[in-house]
């Protein structure tokens, strides 16, 4: 069972990445006038309503959120549908828990959008990794079409990262074959071309019959078998949404896209079949906080 923060908002990550559905949500306006409306998009749901109590809460008096898309300057939208939803207006676009590569598609696009990821940084999961597994000396990673990070950061003192690389999911089993009698551990980078819900099985089940864990990619992964992984928190995305929004430029120009305040995932089943100690998860995400 995967250990993750035990608050009301704490399935807000899932509920992003599976609700197909966005909606404009009703929201009181404020009485004063304020110098930029926004108008943010989500899944239809009480989750989506949490964060936006909360976002409204620490924002500014000259930010107000609106329901009439005609007088919104801006638009927040949580989540990849409704990011795309949003992406049909005539406004600037912040998404809230949006992959690097749905990022980079709509900016190619021509849209005038940011975001906050929805993925980990690269550094943040060898982290996760260095902590969980201290011992491990050899690194296995897959690199895959859908790969949006920087392979340079793979890099941790005594380690060597053997990569592979994948050009579609069918080339998974003959890699996986060659590469995990090789390493230690397989580190699973965000791209849902190779690790997605109809890769997972795969996936899992090679890493257990070489007695190699996994580590990454996001907290779906860990509630599925993978032992560990760094994913944005919910607290992280309401900061990281706030400090996006309080952009002076906005809405002529937009930000440039950050990460989000890391947490820590761990699946303790698998930990104890592989006989990693409980980890000290405070002092990890302390020290994720301080690598940002």
């Amino acid at each position: 069972m995967a250990q993750g923060r035990r608050t009301g908002l704490g399935v807000l990550l899932a509920c992003l990445t599976w609700f197909a559905h966005a909606s404009e949500l009703p929201v009181a306006l404020e009485p004063e006038a304020a110098s930029m409306s926004i108008l943010m998009l989500g899944p239809d749901n009480n989750y989506t309503t949490e964060f936006q109590a909360e976002l409204t809460k620490r924002m500014p008096p000259s930010l107000t959120l609106t329901v009439d898309a005609d007088v919104a300057r801006l638009a927040v939208a949580l989540g990849e549908d409704a990011f795309a939803q949003a992406l049909r207006l005539d406004i600037p676009v912040i998404g809230v828990h949006v992959s690097r590569s749905t990022l980079q598609a709509a900016k190619d696009a021509g849209c005038l959008c940011s975001a906050v990821y929805r993925e980990a940084t690269t550094a943040a999961q060898i982290l996760v990794l260095r902590e969980m597994l201290p011992a491990a000396r050899r690194v296995g990673v897959l690199i895959g079409p859908g790969f949006a990070g920087d392979e340079q950061r793979l890099e941790m003192p005594g380690v060597l990262f053997e990569q592979r690389s994948v050009s579609n999911a069918q080339q998974l089993p003959a890699v996986l074959a060659e590469l995990l009698p090789r390493v230690d551990v397989l580190l699973a980078l965000p791209d849902p071309a190779l690790y997605n819900a109809e890769t997972a099985r795969l996936i899992l089940l090679s890493s257990y019959r070489q007695g190699k864990p996994l580590i990454g990619p996001d907290e779906q992964f860990v509630r599925a078998g993978s032992l560990a992984a760094a994913y944005p928190s919910v607290e992280g995305m309401i900061e990281a949404t706030l400090k996006l929004l309080q952009h002076d430029g906005l809405p002529a120009t937009v930000p440039e896209p950050v990460y989000a305040r890391a947490a820590v995932a761990w699946n303790v089943h698998v930990a104890r079949s592989y006989g990693v100690i409980a980890p000290d998860i405070p002092a990890i995400e302390k020290r994720l906080e301080a690598q940002q």
